[in-house]
């Protein structure tokens, strides 16, 4: 009987907590917590400084406005972050992430062990901003139009095989028959100081946002030119530059394109793990929204020169579930792009 008795007050006071916890409100759950914003990257770069933008303004658009704090997690390019919020991080929604506009779909484009998730299963909460890449050429190279381009050998600076200079660049020479050469092993600021120095003449795969934003000198004094966007509409500031989707002959060429940009229109994605409660994810997406519609928030990225082009919660995951749907002879051609091909040189440093 005393086994009983004990075994029914452990079962009532089990039903009383979870009756507590579906009882309390987003307000009481977030009031005096921490809210962790894990970055994939180290400190200093893009990623970092729109996740430290974001931390500035979210709190005070979640119920309870709790303290929002950035934390470095770099790795694989943010696949060691990924992991972590997907299988480790607490499924409350005190822990989010930012991670690289590919992890998403990098299952589909390198099933690896190393990548311990599911795209489609983590709680999106939205991306703040669209990244459409452009082929940028040095002005002493001669290479003014799309026609310059394809015209003869261009050589072409990447950080990786996998950057999106070296993407790009493979995709367009495969698409269009350009004859880009790669160089890969500079790092970003590297292959600009390459293009000043002539070690090579053009960069295929620069966010145009990132390109404004930090050498805006040199698109005034006619320093570069854009010959192709890297997107599935032309930019509003350049219309009359083609984009390789537009000049794709095929239908497998435009889906493969379809991959490969589709990840651009949500380049500052922000998720948390799975299974976080329905009423604290439509809290997080609410305040994700607003904030990024908060004049503070444009007022301190105007001042640091930060694209805000935001992509609701909802978007991002119906834009992730459409790309998952695909079928694997599309990833198959994607991939591709991803491995050097005869010609390529990898740089000494």
């Amino acid at each position: 009987n005393m086994i009983k008795r004990y075994l029914l007050a452990s079962l009532a006071s089990v039903v009383l907590l979870q009756g507590h916890a579906q009882a309390q409100s987003v307000q009481d759950f977030y009031k005096g917590k921490t809210l962790r914003l894990i970055v994939g990257f180290g400190a200093g770069g893009a990623y970092d400084a729109y996740t430290r933008l974001l931390a500035r303004h979210m709190g005070n658009h979640i119920p309870g406005s709790p303290t929002v704090v950035v934390q470095n997690m770099p790795g694989a390019g943010s696949v060691v972050s990924a992991n972590y919020i997907f299988n480790i991080a607490p499924k409350d929604g005190t822990v989010l992430g930012a991670f690289h506009q590919r992890i998403p779909v990098e299952p589909k484009l390198r099933p690896t062990k190393q990548l311990r998730y599911d795209g489609r299963n983590f709680t999106w909460i939205g991306s703040m901003s669209k990244n459409i890449s452009v082929c940028v050429t040095w002005h002493k190279s001669g290479l003014k139009t799309l026609a310059d381009l394809m015209g003869r050998e261009v050589t072409a600076g990447a950080s990786s095989n996998v950057d999106s200079a070296a993407v790009f660049a493979r995709a367009t020479n495969a698409i269009l028959g350009t004859k880009i050469r790669l160089f890969t092993g500079y790092g970003s600021e590297e292959t600009n100081l390459a293009l000043l120095r002539g070690e090579v003449e053009a960069r295929c795969g620069w966010g145009y946002a990132s390109l404004v934003a930090t050498k805006s000198e040199w698109l005034k004094n006619n320093q570069v030119f854009i010959p192709l966007v890297f997107g599935s509409q032309r930019l509003k500031a350049l219309p009359e530059t083609p984009t390789l989707m537009e000049l794709a002959k095929t239908p497998e060429h435009k889906k493969t394109l379809e991959v490969l940009f589709a990840t651009q229109d949500i380049a500052r994605p922000v998720a948390g793990p799975p299974g976080l409660p329905k009423d604290r994810t439509a809290a997080l997406r609410t305040a994700f929204d607003k904030a990024l519609a908060d004049p503070q928030l444009l007022a301190d990225a105007k001042k640091s020169a930060i694209d805000i082009e935001p992509v609701t919660g909802g978007e991002v995951e119906k834009t992730i579930n459409g790309l998952y749907k695909l079928p694997d002879e599309i990833y198959a051609q994607v991939r591709t792009f991803f491995a050097p091909v005869e010609g390529e040189t990898k740089r000494k440093k």
